[in-house]
Order: C-alpha cells, then sequence, then structure tokens
C-alpha cells in the first residue's frame, strides 16, 4: 500500500477536535480518497490514499503536528471511523496515525461493477464476466476490441467520478484540484482536451503550410540554372526538422484527445526527440557547421543523449520532473544560442528571430506558473498550444528568409 500527499502543511498546534470530511475519486489505476483536515490555523489539509482495487483490510496514513500530545479518537461517521492516536517523539514533533477501519466501494469501484457513476451510465461498461458471449460477432471478441472497451470504461468511470467529485467540491466552496498529475478538464464529443486538441492541430497544420513552402522555395524557387540542387548547406536539416514537429504536434492532438499510456508515452517522446533535434540544428547553423565529419562530431553526443532520454522514459520509469528539468534545459540552451547569434549577426530577418526567441521564452512562463482551466476548458497549457500558433508561421518565415541568404551569399562567392 502506498500513500500519496497532494499538499503537505505544517501547523503549530491545536487543541479543538478535528473536522474531517471525506470525498473520493479514483484514478485508473489507483483508488484515491481525498481527506480534508480542518483544525485551527490551517484551513484544508488533503491527504490522498491510494490503492488498486480498494481497501479491505486495517491500513494508516501517517501525518506529523508539532506540540502536540495525546491520544484523541474521531469517529468520522459509521462508514468512515478513524482513530487518531500518538506514535512517538521526534524533535518536537508528535506522529499520529489516521487508522481507516471501514471503507464503503467507491465511485470507481460501483462504476465497474454496475457501469453507472452516480446517474450517469454507459453500456460499455457491462461486460459478462465469462467473456463476450458465443452468439457476439467476430469483432466483438477480438483482443483489439476487448481491450478498448476495458480502456473506454476506466477512463468514463473515471471522468465521471472526477465530475462528481469537483461538484462536490463547488458546493463546499473549494477550486478544483488535479486528478493523476492532470487539471479536470469537460470533454467535447469524447475529446478530453478538446481546446488543446484544436491549438496542437492548428500548429500541426502551421508547421506543414511552413515546410511545404519551404519546400517550394528550395526546389523551385531556388535551384540553380547549372545544377538541380541549391546552394543552402541546410536543406536537410530543416526536412528533418519539419518531419520531427509534423510528427510531434500530431501526437499532441492525439494525446489530449485521449490519455492513455501509448498516446502519452508517444507524446513526450516525440517532443524530446524534436526538442533534441532542434538544439542541434541551432548549434549547426549558429555556428556554420557545413563540413561533414563535424556535423556527426558536434551532433552524436546530443543525439545520443536525446535516444537515451527516450529510452528511460519508456522503459525504466516515465519521471515527469526530471523529463520537464531535461525539456526546459534543451529550450533554453536554444534560446540561448539563437539569441547570441542574432546579436552578433547580420542576418537581414534576426527581427524574426528575436521575436520567436522573446516569444517562445514568455510563453515558457505558461508552463511554468500553471492554473486549472477557465470553465473546464482552457489552462495555461492550452494557451500555450496557442502562442505557438503564430511563432511557428514566423519561424518558418524566417527558416525561408535564411535559405534565400544563403543561397544569395553562396552565389556571390561562386562569382
Amino acid at each position: 500500500m502506498f500513500f500519496f500527499f497532494s499538499s503537505f502543511l505544517t501547523c503549530f498546534g491545536f487543541s479543538s477536535p478535528l473536522a474531517i470530511k471525506i470525498g473520493e475519486w479514483k484514478n485508473v489505476e489507483s483508488l484515491c480518497y481525498l481527506i480534508n483536515i480542518e483544525y485551527p490555523f490551517v484551513n484544508l489539509t488533503s491527504l490522498c490514499l491510494s490503492s488498486v482495487e480498494g481497501l479491505n483490510h486495517e491500513d494508516a496514513i501517517t501525518v506529523r503536528f508539532p506540540y502536540h500530545s495525546g491520544r484523541i479518537t474521531v469517529g468520522v461517521s459509521e462508514r468512515f471511523p478513524f482513530q487518531l492516536s500518538r506514535r512517538h517523539k521526534d524533535t518536537g514533533l508528535s506522529s499520529f496515525q489516521f487508522v481507516i477501519t471501514k471503507f464503503l466501494v467507491a465511485c470507481f469501484g460501483q462504476c465497474k461493477e454496475t457501469g453507472c457513476a452516480g446517474e450517469t451510465c454507459f453500456t460499455h461498461c457491462n461486460t459478462p464476466l465469462n467473456g463476450p458471449s458465443s452468439d457476439d460477432n467476430w469483432y466483438l471478441k477480438a483482443p483489439l476490441y476487448l481491450w478498448l472497451k476495458q480502456a473506454n470504461c476506466l477512463s468514463d468511470c473515471q471522468y465521471h467520478c472526477m465530475l462528481q467529485r469537483e461538484t462536490e467540491r463547488a458546493t463546499h466552496g473549494f477550486g478544483p484540484v488535479k486528478y493523476h498529475g492532470k487539471w479536470p478538464f469537460k470533454r467535447v464529443f469524447g475529446l478530453q482536451e478538446p481546446v488543446s486538441v484544436a491549438f496542437s492541430a492548428l500548429n500541426l497544420a502551421m508547421h506543414l503550410h511552413g515546410w511545404l513552402s519551404f519546400f517550394t522555395l528550395i526546389y523551385y524557387k531556388l535551384r540553380s540554372n547549372t545544377d538541380e540542387t541549391t546552394c543552402y548547406n541546410y536543406t536537410s536539416l530543416w526536412h528533418i526538422y519539419a518531419f520531427l514537429s509534423i510528427n510531434s504536434w500530431l501526437w499532441s492532438a492525439i494525446f489530449h484527445g485521449r490519455d492513455m499510456d501509448f498516446t502519452e508515452r508517444l507524446d513526450y517522446s516525440s517532443a524530446v526527440a524534436l526538442l533534441g533535434f532542434s538544439l542541434i540544428v541551432s548549434v549547426l547553423r549558429s555556428f556554420s557547421v557545413k563540413n561533414e565529419a563535424t556535423r556527426v562530431l558536434v551532433a552524436a553526443p546530443l543525439l545520443a543523449f536525446t535516444i537515451t532520454h527516450i529510452l528511460y522514459l519508456n522503459n525504466y520509469q516515465m519521471d515527469y520532473g526530471w523529463n520537464m528539468k531535461v525539456c526546459v534545459v534543451i529550450a533554453v540552451s536554444q534560446l540561448l544560442i539563437w539569441s547570441i547569434w542574432a546579436g552578433i549577426s547580420h542576418h537581414p530577418s534576426r527581427w524574426k528571430l528575436w521575436t520567436v526567441v522573446v516569444g517562445g521564452g514568455l510563453s515558457m512562463l505558461l508552463e511554468i506558473y500553471d492554473f486549472p482551466p477557465y470553465q473546464g476548458f482552457v489552462d495555461a497549457h492550452a494557451l500555450w498550444h496557442a502562442t505557438t500558433i503564430p511563432l511557428t508561421y514566423i519561424w518558418w518565415s524566417f527558416i525561408k528568409d535564411d535559405a534565400k541568404f544563403g543561397t544569395s551569399n553562396s552565389s556571390k562567392k561562386d562569382k
């Protein structure tokens, strides 16, 4: 049994009885009872107790309160009795233990059994215990269909139990909280985060438009009369960049539309791959690395780190905190490289580069200073997706200008 604390507060003592309220919700993988403890000087402490199928035996949550001793027994209700008792003293702190002796089947457990979360019911949760009937069509007995049916059941139960929990919190004056690390969103046409899906799709469209216009420029407008290739030395790099960008935003749209384990992994892996290659491009272009051997020497360690990090996330541990640090370091490194290069170079379109650098830096604040979704639809992450749409257009405009600038310089040198 594992215990997770959704928030950790320290108080300086209390003398009045505790007021405890119980609310529950269910993740796909863990049953979570949210216990709100109210006492003097502190409004709310939230403790989250998780298990896979529910609690049918005695389990404990340990909480530390300073400068308090003694024994208090708190009867929350017949269904949720608690016992608060002193365990030991440790540097002025008394450690107490909530012993949970009895639980009802929570919302998620009921949903799995009955196919209903409150008044909302869905038929795809009603699966016979012995599997599909022999009279069912072949596709109703296929493993993929059964897996999708179970996944839909788990997702819908999680979603509707979450809505019930948020409604209960709102009636008591509490704001939204994160569930399994994510804010509660309202679905539209089955899409879990419809606004983020729309903005991700628009980003994909902007990258596709930018790449197609770059392709047309390189192979039709800048092609030399005497040679079938252009004099721009970074064409292949931008083609790879375009492919990784389109792939990344595609999986971003899919993941925000349907949050599942494999869509999450593909979204994170695609984003890391894009960031890693973008760093390689920034180094090669800023330092005007044109020799193939030197390019390999520069790109190899960065590429090795990127691949290792992706393998770590997918095969060892999906560490969100570590992944965020890696992505922030890579993103900031790119911004610094491009900004310094724009400052010391005489590129005719450096103002576009400055716009992307400053805009990208400011948009990162939305990822750092998170806030819950307005009306259940638009959160900080969705707004970050929105800010990258115009920046993407300006960015590809800079890339095309750079191709013109590089081709022009090469032509002058040839003359």
